[in-house]
């Protein structure tokens, strides 16, 4: 009995050997660099903003230039993007270190990327050609960029007008260091769904009460938006639990959410780090 047991394990791990595993890779731990105002960038179509080898952030140009309220103009055939915006003109040009700012040549000590169809390029040239105003946190290693553009952003406009949270009492108590992401891929007939873990540390300097903190996500498609509820309504039980966080706390936070119409990629994930009175 025991050499018959023996023999059926052994056919067992030959047929287990033989068999075609399908092993999908842990989702990938991805910093967050970037603020714009009050709004952190999480995501941005098709790749989240990085820092390259050279130590730059490189952001993805079309999406970053839409929330700072810049014009694209991109030619494959001479591998080159205008970029314009209050009067302005740069020009970059992929695997170049050259690029013109309003017709001047000028270096960069890094060059422009694509990946997937869509330009990366330092946020350093938009800076400098914009003359936006930016500041550096060493601490947390976010940069942060202010841009009157932004508000008037159609997407931010339709997200504020339909946000309706309880009082805020600090826009910015909580930082989000990193995430995960898992997502579907957009389908005829199918929404494009999710889920995204965030790790985020309480900023303000206090202990934040039960029921105020607000990590709030905010995912824009190509046509709508998804975002969830502070305050409950007829239709939408606000129902997240917010517990009491230490000051300089550190915590995770988990989101599910999908697209309102079928076959829309995602362009973007924001969120707020603030808290309610």
């Amino acid at each position: 009995m025991k050499k018959t047991v023996l023999l059926l394990n052994a056919l067992l791990f030959i047929f287990l050997l033989r068999m075609p595993f399908s092993v999908s890779a842990a989702p990938v731990k991805t910093p967050v660099v970037l603020q714009i105002n009050d709004y952190y960038v999480l995501y941005t179509f098709p790749k989240a903003p990085y820092v390259d080898q050279n130590n730059r952030l490189m952001i993805p140009l079309r999406a970053i230039s839409e929330l700072l309220g810049s014009n694209v103009k991109y030619e494959a055939k001479h591998k080159r993007a205008t970029i314009e915006k209050d009067g302005k003109k740069l020009v970059v040009y992929v695997g170049s270190k050259e690029i013109e700012i309003n017709g001047t040549i000028q270096m960069m000590d890094t060059v422009p990327t694509i990946h997937e169809s869509a330009m990366f390029v330092p946020l350093r040239a938009l800076i400098d050609s914009f003359e936006l105003p930016v500041k550096w946190d060493k601490s947390t290693g976010v940069v942060h960029v202010e841009s009157d553009a932004m508000k008037n952003n159609e997407r931010i406009v339709h997200f504020e007008d339909s946000d309706v949270p309880p009082k805020i009492a600090d826009n910015n108590a909580i930082l989000p260091i990193s995430y995960r992401l898992e997502m579907s891929k957009p389908g005829k007939g199918k929404l494009t769904s999710g889920t995204i873990t965030v790790e985020a540390r309480n900023i303000s300097g206090k202990a934040i009460l039960e029921g105020k903190e607000d990590l709030h996500l905010v995912y824009f498609f190509d046509h709508t938006m998804a975002t969830e509820m502070d305050t409950s309504t007829t239709d939408v039980e606000a129902s997240r639990e917010r517990p009491a966080r230490a000051a300089d706390e550190r915590f995770m936070l988990e989101d599910a959410f999908a697209s309102g119409q079928y076959n829309e990629n995602l362009q973007y994930i924001l969120a707020l780090g603030r808290t309610f009175e």
